[in-house]
């Protein structure tokens, strides 16, 4: 079943220097049938002030894939401000920062809803000269969608006014036809770059240079560099050889390529040594194998304030963090899905001393199990050891591996030592599914309260928070596990912000 999709009346007047022009107040016609003004003594420029705030922080608050979902899209603020009255339905068709906002909407069923097309031609036609944030989610439709082709030819006229551009492909719907369209452009006020590319075509067969003859993605790279956040999978990263000297967010996740692609240990040297870096997220195996040869070198990373690896089953990268990168404003490290802890720990580059990252605050630790192979505690007391420092300690699991079988952070809390790891830990989140068998939250309250002296606060899930606690501990429920990624950007995510996060278990799942 297809959703519904509102139409409205175009009826939009620009002036002669090209923005739109609030209409007159009109009469507003009465339950009753009666004229009334309700809003003839305030201003059309406050009206339309407040509507386009109710959006601003519409498209803020929606969490991930809302905005692409049937229910949320009947509701977007756009559309239920122009249905209000006839007043703010004129006000709103000419408030064009109300339409500079594109997401694609999906049907219960899976495919694209009818109507979208002309619904992304209205929104660029409103939004006049407002900077542009479009949002394509092409990925998991049921079936082929030919309306998505034409739907993407209609923004490389708009290019000169994208801030934002996110757009996630599969083999399904292939839009590598699109990509061609964007050779000898550029978009000057692109800050936002976001693009998967789904089915690569098979270099090997075909041959790398083919692929790429008279491609010039000018996009990335002509007009003032204004790339501030950019998120590539491994293939879409050789497709744009982005330049990154502006780049304040790296995030690289391994592709869907035939043919698998690594960055260079040259490249992530640059990454870290960028002058406005802030946050840099690697998933997967997409970085190059470690060769000693050149030698590492010594990075400052003066603005590097979060790191976040996943799903690496090598972590060279981790041990180069401890060893040759120092982050004077650092504040969190998250390691998850790596099932095999081991360092292969980098002897340091001559000249490091000291602590690397005085302002680390938090550890985030997402299903990280230490290699079965390993005998002792010596890789996790080395991570300790790295992270002294922090106050705050972030444990989730969802292994449904028998406890007897693996060797975790909580075994590893649970060793006596002379001295507890994480001295300093003055509060700790235990996620923890009951499948796993580990102590219960009361037992862990009480352990952790033990262990750390100056532990003030302990989270858990809203179904399992303990009741017989010691006392002056606060025990409060944790409703996040990490926070949003990269943290305290401006731009409402249109993907899972927490890709590596394990989800906090619903109080409905606790028998």
């Amino acid at each position: 079943m297809e959703s519904s999709e509102t139409v409205i009346e175009e009826t939009d007047q620009i002036d002669m220097d090209g923005r739109a022009s609030l209409p007159e107040p009109s009469t507003v016609e009465a339950r009753d049938g009666s004229s009334a003004r309700p809003f003839e003594s305030m201003p059309n420029e406050i009206i339309g002030s407040i509507l386009e705030e109710a959006h601003n922080q519409y498209y803020r608050s929606l969490p991930p894939r809302a905005s692409w979902s049937p229910s949320s899209s009947s509701y977007r603020i756009e559309d239920v401000s122009s249905q209000v009255c006839s007043l703010w339905g004129g006000l709103a068709q000419h408030l064009p920062r109300l339409w500079s906002k594109f997401y694609l909407s999906r049907t219960n069923t899976g495919s694209i809803p009818k109507g979208e097309y002309d619904r992304l031609n209205l929104y660029l036609t409103r939004s006049v000269d407002e900077d542009l944030e479009i949002v394509f989610d092409s990925s998991g439709l049921n079936e082929k969608e030919p309306v998505l082709m034409l739907m993407l030819d209609l923004i490389p006229p708009h290019l000169r006014r994208l801030r934002r551009f996110v757009l996630h492909s599969d083999g399904t719907n292939f839009v590598l036809p699109f990509y061609k369209s964007l050779t000898g452009v550029s978009a000057p006020r692109l800050e936002h770059f976001d693009v998967s590319t789904g089915e690569d075509p098979n270099y090997m067969a075909a041959g790398f240079h083919h692929v790429h003859e008279g491609w010039d993605p000018r996009i990335l790279t002509e007009g003032p560099l204004s790339i501030k956040y950019l998120r590539l999978d491994s293939s879409s990263g050789v497709k744009f050889r982005p330049p990154f000297d502006h780049l304040v967010h790296f995030s690289l996740h391994r592709g869907v390529a035939c043919m698998e692609l690594f960055l260079s240990w040259v490249c992530l040297e640059q990454v870290f040594s960028l002058p406005f870096i802030e946050t840099i997220s690697i998933c997967g195996p997409v970085i190059d194998p470690w060769d000693p040869s050149p030698p590492l070198r010594c990075i400052d990373a003066k603005r590097l304030k979060h790191f976040r690896i996943g799903n690496c089953t090598d972590l060279t990268l981790l041990s180069y963090l401890f060893s040759c990168v120092s982050a004077p404003l650092l504040e969190s490290i998250t390691l998850a899905a790596t099932p095999n802890f081991a360092y292969n720990v980098l002897a340091p580059p001559s000249g490091v001393s000291g602590s690397p990252f005085p302002s680390l605050k938090s550890l985030y630790l997402v299903d990280v199990l230490l290699d079965s192979s390993r005998l002792s505690w010596g890789d996790f007391r080395y991570l300790a050891l790295k992270t002294a420092s922090i106050t705050h300690l972030s444990i989730s699991y969802t292994s449904t591996m028998p406890r007897r079988r693996r060797r975790d952070i909580v075994h590893f809390l649970e060793s006596r030592f002379a001295e507890a790891p994480w001295p300093n830990v003055e509060r700790a989140d235990f996620n923890l599914t009951k499948a796993v068998e580990y102590p219960t939250s009361e037992e862990l309250a009480w352990s952790s309260s033990r262990a750390w002296g100056k532990l003030s606060c302990v989270r858990f899930p809203s179904h399992s928070l303990p009741t017989n606690t010691p006392s002056g501990l606060a025990i409060e429920s944790l409703t996040q596990v990490l926070p949003d990624w990269p943290p305290n950007y401006d731009f409402a995510s249109p993907v899972f912000t927490n890709e590596f996060c394990v989800p906090v278990v619903p109080a409905s799942s606790s028998p």
